[in-house]
């Protein structure tokens, strides 16, 4: 039978060191998340199933930026291959023109607002995934992030629960 977040042994007092994992999503990104597995090794199942559901999740979205990234190399490389040729027919005709310049940078531009409507998705799932998951963990409620908590849990509690002595 397959162990849940909702079967993690937990201390009482593990609910801050839970809810400040959270806080990385906001600040700190992911070393603030390794610092807080490596803190949270001695304490209960709980802290450490935050602190490794925060670490992954930022892995998550590293590679998803990288990916996106890469994805608008070409377009970006097209734009300033545009603009070097244009500079250069300009810099032949005489003094180059402003509004010329501002015409293609805004056409650059343009052209990415997928990327920056991406990038402002990306920064609301951030910072709900944040505030939820530090309400949640504070109040000492269960809170498993959609698709990566459930494989934290498969990849890293497979055993049985760990007994921890109240540390404090």
């Amino acid at each position: 039978m397959s162990r849940s977040h909702r079967d993690l042994f937990r201390l009482e007092s593990d609910n801050s060191i839970a809810g400040v994992n959270y806080i990385s999503c906001l600040i700190g990104g992911w070393i603030f998340s390794l610092i807080m597995v490596l803190v949270s090794q001695k304490r209960s199942e709980y802290a450490r199933f935050h602190a490794i559901q925060c670490l992954a999740y930022h892995i998550v979205i590293m590679a998803i930026s990288m990916l996106a990234s890469f994805a608008s190399m070409p377009l970006m490389l097209r734009f300033m291959r545009e603009w070097i040729q244009e500079m250069n027919s300009m810099a032949s005709s005489g003094p180059p023109d402003p509004m010329a310049m501002w015409g293609m940078m805004f056409d650059m531009y343009a052209a990415m607002w997928p990327l920056w409507v991406l990038s402002g998705v990306f920064m609301l799932l951030n910072l709900t995934i944040a505030i939820v998951g530090m309400v949640q963990a504070f109040r000492c409620k269960d809170f498993a992030i959609p698709v990566i908590g459930p494989v934290v849990m498969k990849w890293f509690f497979k055993e049985a629960p760990v007994t921890v002595a109240a540390v404090g």
